[in-house]
């Protein structure tokens, strides 16, 4: 199994089921709006070529995309295999990874739809909460998962706020173009037999236990070992997480 891949649209808990598929299997995550966001933070010259985009809740340029993947694919922990939080959303990305991995003797093995409605990707992002401190990243809500110390993270202290793409009318607009430009990409993933799809609408754990199901049933009935497991396990989440 070594790459595999989350597709869904904005709020369909990517973020979330990557972390906890990262961590029970060893494999590294490549989660590229969190990359860009901190090079926005940090100022660099990537950082301000997709800030514009990111405002607009607009797709980035495969272009600009493509420099950010050949890097993540070069380093340490992406040897054993990445899991793809929201990537590729394109075909022009999609085609992109598979030469990439081609290149490397690997490809996609798995490709995993978090389906949700549209109504509940508008609850969910309205209240989303973020970690301001980029090196952390941790996710909350103001109603499923609101934090121990309101406008404080549970992890690391720093400061929580609303992400500027969450608001009702730029998610509108991210809706739309999942549905224009990455659900056709399903019937790809499709035709090559690799495509699941996850009800992604009950709680954090029951999702992860329906992915943990296809995946470890996909790999050991290729004939690969037990999953190998970190040593640090990602914390449950509470029952009415979503």
């Amino acid at each position: 199994m070594p790459d595999l891949i989350l597709i869904g649209p904005q709020g369909a808990g990517k973020g979330t089921q990557a972390e906890l598929i990262a961590g029970r299997y060893g494999l590294g995550r490549f989660a590229p709006g969190a990359y860009y966001r901190a090079q926005v933070e940090a100022g660099t010259d990537l950082g301000l070529q997709v800030a514009g985009y990111l405002s607009k809740g607009e797709i980035v340029p495969t272009e600009l995309a493509a420099q950010v993947l050949k890097a993540r694919l070069g380093e340490p922990d992406a040897a054993g295999g990445l899991v793809y939080d929201g990537y590729p959303r394109v075909r022009d990305q999609a085609e992109l990874l598979d030469r990439l991995l081609t290149d490397a003797g690997r490809g996609v093995t798995l490709a995993l739809h978090l389906d949700i409605s549209e109504e509940t990707a508008l609850v969910r992002l309205a209240g989303r909460l973020t970690c301001a401190n980029l090196a952390c990243g941790a996710n909350f809500h103001l109603t499923f998962l609101p934090p121990l110390v309101a406008g404080r993270c549970d992890r690391c202290g720093s400061a929580v706020e609303k992400r500027a793409d969450d608001e009702p009318d730029v998610i509108r607009r991210r809706l739309e173009i999942f549905r224009q430009e990455t659900e056709p990409l399903l019937e790809t993933y499709r035709t090559r037999g690799v495509l699941r799809v996850i009800d992604g609408e009950p709680p954090v754990q029951q999702v992860f236990l329906a992915i943990r199901n296809v995946v470890e049933s996909a790999t050991l009935g290729a004939g690969a070992r037990e999953p190998r497991k970190r040593s640090v396990v990602p914390i449950d989440f509470p029952p009415s997480a979503a």
